[in-house]
């Protein structure tokens, strides 16, 4: 009976995992480019 329920949700925790992710990169990404802006900048 557990295991029939944790199959049931292991797409939906893949999922989660992958957006948690997908928004982690996006996040470095917005801080890696102001930090190359702002060096740019002071340069």
């Amino acid at each position: 009976l557990a295991t029939g329920r944790m199959n049931k949700d292991k797409p939906t925790m893949l999922r989660a995992t992958s957006a948690y992710w997908h928004f982690v990169d996006v996040m470095w990404m917005l801080v890696a480019g102001t930090a190359y802006l702002v060096g740019t900048a002071a340069l």
